[in-house]
């Protein structure tokens, strides 16, 4: 079963979402998509991470990046009311050292290069699969606490 191999994850170090000294990283998951929300969210959950909260669209991901500061945001590139894009540019304008990382498809690969350019740490493609995974939490724990591998 899928969450049986996720909660293995959350027994390796490099994978969990705990630092050194066991307190949770916290993330902000900003997708337009239900589904790729809830994907998301029962990921982190079982590997320990801390989701503050799940929003639809850019225009709440700035606020509620303001409200909760998390350690790291998952960010979509194209929602409606505010894209990615231009969300990442408000999200910098309040802290530029914001860790963020653009979740997207390959036709988006322009406004990730631009979003990179911003001060994006990093991208995670679309569809996930099962063997992405572990390198997407080892990048993300990587980001999150400040090692950029």
């Amino acid at each position: 079963m899928v969450s049986d191999i996720i909660e293995k994850f959350a027994q390796d170090e490099k994978l969990n979402g705990y630092r050194e000294d066991g307190s949770k990283i916290s993330v902000l998951i900003v997708d337009d998509s239900f589904a790729f929300r809830r994907l998301m969210s029962r990921i982190f959950n079982l590997t320990g991470y801390e989701v503050v909260e799940e929003v639809e669209d850019g225009a709440l991901a700035t606020s509620k990046y303001g409200f909760h500061r998390p350690d790291i945001v998952t960010m979509d590139v194209t929602m409606p009311n505010m894209d990615g894009n231009a969300a990442v540019e408000e999200i910098m304008s309040i802290d530029p050292n914001a860790k963020i990382i653009m979740v997207t498809s390959l036709s988006h690969k322009e406004l990730v290069e631009e979003c990179l350019k911003r001060g994006v740490k990093g991208y995670i493609l679309k569809p996930i699969t099962e063997k992405q995974i572990p390198k997407i939490l080892e990048t993300i724990k990587n980001i999150a606490i400040g090692d950029k591998k």
